[in-house]
């Protein structure tokens, strides 16, 4: 017989709130925020490539990409190599 690992009943419950995206509250000092995955500045609220990543306070992108293009299909889609 193979044994199973068995997770801690917390680390399921963090993965099944992180799929509906309720996330725990982060660790004070730390703040998490939407940003563009491409320019890496704070994304605007409709902004296609927005991505959530967490900051130490401090360090958090301040500005937002304003000129920014709209995507392309080309953003979307790439050849393989």
């Amino acid at each position: 017989m193979i044994p199973r690992r068995v997770l801690p009943d917390g680390t399921i419950r963090l993965a099944e709130s992180a799929i509906v995206g309720n996330w725990p509250q982060p660790a004070p000092g730390v703040s998490c925020l939407k940003i563009n995955r491409s320019s890496g500045a704070l994304a605007g609220e409709n902004d296609p490539f927005a991505v959530r990543e967490c900051f130490l306070a401090g360090t958090e992108p301040t500005q937002q990409q304003l000129d920014a293009p709209p995507p392309t299909p080309d953003d979307f889609y790439q050849e393989p190599r």
